[in-house]
């Protein structure tokens, strides 16, 4: 079933048994607790995510000699081990894509309590890091996060082994990057919680009150994923959605969204499934963005023993009716755009002031080239190093379409999708 319609199927059977629950006559804390645990695990096994080997359980995670508290759902590949007589399972980390820690209602005790709770996968997970290296056995693929660090500055990331001549905002965040993608998804499910986006928000801003600098409150301490009823708040490390950088403010790492968070769900656990295994996932048509608006900002920077993060919480109030997704499109150049791309595909990076350049901008009455193609180094299409300008690293698509000229990355398949549209 195509990602769209399953995430809704499974909202409307969410909203149905959350009503359920909510209203079963029941004071006993852990029961309750069972309750909502048994139907996030339903939710998930609904998904399908079986179809790609993978499985649901709760338990603990091993590293080591060390283990996690309990856990209340894992995503999971291969065996783990039963622990005798229960419906419990001990799985090395390894082996685990996704923990999520399940509340009845998620307000600002309760998120800070999955907060702490979810930052023990990330322990562990540097535990096992830690290990590996001491063994001569760790191995790891930086590409996706060098993909989100061509996202945010416009140039190509170094060899992981170089990143220490990176400045130091660049070094810290590429560190960040890649980290999160070695961690498992960690996700906070508050099935109540807060009346609005804007109070969710609020409530996470308070988190960091007074807390920035300190230990675990780090960029990547923040959970992937938390919500509250109706309401995320979604980490942008690229994984899958992409954050932005921005020199006076700093990088837009956390978001917050109104969409359907059973969709956001399956959009990360897809997107690490995909990343783990190496395998292709079908999402049907997937030519809709969710809307995220911006929540905070932060800014490596530099402390007497150590390496910070000063934080910045945008406050501004979100619009009023605007729609929870928008179509995504290629970017439309013109036809001198599309010759300039074909002149850097034939000759390879030019220099502010190569022939075949100061040619091209004196046949097109092109006066400053950087602002001519300034479209497409926005859409990290082209690159600008020193004034050098070059095609990125990553597969391109230009298409003619009605007598018009598009553009697009085809490294998630959708730019073949929108094609699809215009052929029936």
């Amino acid at each position: 079933m195509k990602m769209h319609v399953l995430s809704e199927l499974l909202k409307k059977m969410s909203d149905r048994e959350k009503a359920i629950l909510n209203n079963f006559p029941i004071e006993h804390a852990p029961t309750i607790g069972k309750m909502y645990e048994g139907l996030t695990k339903q939710l998930l096994k609904e998904s399908k995510l079986d179809e790609y080997g993978v499985n649901v359980v709760s338990g603990f995670i091993q590293v080591s000699g060390e283990r996690s508290g309990q856990i209340d759902c894992m995503i999971v590949v291969g065996n783990g081990s039963r622990i005798p007589h229960t419906d419990d399972f001990v799985y090395p980390i390894d082996q685990v894509l996704a923990v999520i820690e399940v509340k009845k209602n998620l307000f600002a005790t309760e998120m800070s309590e999955a907060y702490h709770h979810l930052n023990d996968t990330l322990r562990l997970s540097r535990l096992a890091y830690k290990h590996q290296e001491d063994e001569k056995t760790l191995q790891f693929s930086t590409a996706r996060p060098a993909l989100e660090y061509l996202d945010l500055f416009g140039e190509v990331a170094p060899h992981y082994d170089e990143n220490h001549l990176l400045p130091l905002h660049k070094r810290v965040i590429y560190h960040a990057l890649v980290r999160d993608s070695l961690t498992p998804v960690r996700i906070a499910i508050g099935y109540n919680g807060y009346r609005s986006e804007e109070g969710f928000r609020r409530g996470v801003g308070g988190l960091y009150n007074n807390n920035a600098n300190k230990e675990g409150y780090g960029v990547i301490n923040m959970p992937n994923l938390m919500i509250s009823d109706g309401f995320s708040i979604v980490k942008t490390t690229g994984l899958p959605y992409r954050g932005f950088w921005d020199e006076k403010g700093g990088w837009g790492w956390l978001a917050s969204s109104s969409s359907n968070p059973l969709l956001l769900i399956l959009e990360l656990l897809y997107d690490r499934i995909e990343l783990a295994l190496n395998v292709e996932i079908d999402r049907g048509p997937d030519l809709e963005d969710e809307v995220l608006y911006p929540l905070m900002l932060a800014r490596p920077v530099q402390l007497e023993q150590q390496v910070g993060w000063s934080y910045g919480i945008i406050t501004a109030p979100l619009p009023k009716d605007e729609p929870r997704s928008r179509e995504w499109a290629p970017l439309e150049i013109s036809e001198y755009q599309k010759l300039l791309l074909d002149l850097l595909h034939t000759e390879g990076e030019l220099s502010g002031d190569d022939p075949s350049l100061v040619r091209f901008k004196s046949i097109h009455a092109v006066a400053d080239v950087y602002e001519f193609v300034r479209p497409l180094l926005d859409a990290r299409l082209l690159l600008n190093s020193k004034g050098t300008l070059s095609i990125a690293p990553v597969e391109i698509l230009i298409v003619s379409v009605a007598g018009k000229w598009y553009c697009a990355s085809e490294k998630d398949g959708r730019f073949q999708q929108w094609l699809a549209r215009f052929a029936q």
